[in-house]
């Protein structure tokens, strides 16, 4: 009932968390930390139109190529398959076009970034 109150009001609420799912739906602008270093402060919606989330899997020396063609957060690689979260920019087709450059990349699927 305080959150609620104090929002009414107007006011500005800082939430530090790393489940950012447990965010949503209650923030409207989202400030993302990476290691210490503000990487974005965005609204959701534009959070979800900027970013996406990118699961590759192909060789793992492309895989390390796919890396250098785009900065990544997250990034987490087992073996063959390589995910975490791109900068996709006005539109994925570049960002599509960046990967499918890659050889040795055998399945790119991207998905829109949930919170």
């Amino acid at each position: 009932q305080l959150l609620v109150r104090v929002l009414e009001d107007g006011a500005t609420i800082l939430v530090a968390s790393h489940d950012v799912a447990e965010l949503e739906g209650a923030a409207d602008h989202i400030m993302v930390l990476d290691g210490g270093t503000l990487r974005t402060s965005a609204a959701v919606d534009e959070l979800q139109a900027r970013y996406k989330r990118v699961f590759l899997s192909g060789d793992p020396t492309a895989l390390g190529h796919a890396r250098a063609v785009a900065t990544w957060w997250n990034a987490e690689q087992s073996g063959r398959v390589l995910t975490g979260v791109v900068e996709a920019g006005a539109g994925t087709g570049g960002l599509i076009g960046r990967f499918e450059s890659v050889p040795g990349i055998d399945e790119l699927r991207l998905e829109a970034l949930s919170l």
